[in-house]
């Protein structure tokens, strides 16, 4: 699946779950929002531009986006959700999950200033 549309597909994976489960994009999007002081539960995701909100330096979004990466390097679930996968393709390389990371705060993160 395509970052481009992860929002707008699994908008219902931003609740948290009643037994207690969350999607490794709630987890994903509660540590971005940690990150500039937005309050995750009070933030509409299903607003097209609620990534427009909040702001961060290039160093927060390099720092969200090692993160990420690790993060995804060890979580086989969350691999499994954004579709990461071994093969030709880079696989879990650190290269390839940073790639990842780095789309998908191209495509869903906080603006970024000079700061």
């Amino acid at each position: 699946m395509k970052t481009q549309s992860l929002l707008r597909v699994n908008n219902s994976l931003f609740q948290k779950k009643p037994d207690g489960y969350h999607s490794p994009m709630v987890f994903i999007l509660n540590k971005m929002c940690r990150m500039v002081g937005a309050n995750y539960h009070k933030t509409d995701f299903s607003s097209p531009d609620w990534f427009r909100k909040y702001m961060w330096t290039h160093e927060e979004q390099e720092e969200f986006e090692q993160w990420m990466a690790n993060y995804l390097s060890k979580n086989k679930c969350a691999r499994k959700y954004f579709r990461v996968g071994g093969g030709s393709h880079g696989g879990c390389s650190k290269k390839n999950l940073l790639k990842i990371a780095h789309d998908f705060t191209w495509n869903h993160g906080w603006k970024t200033y000079s700061g």
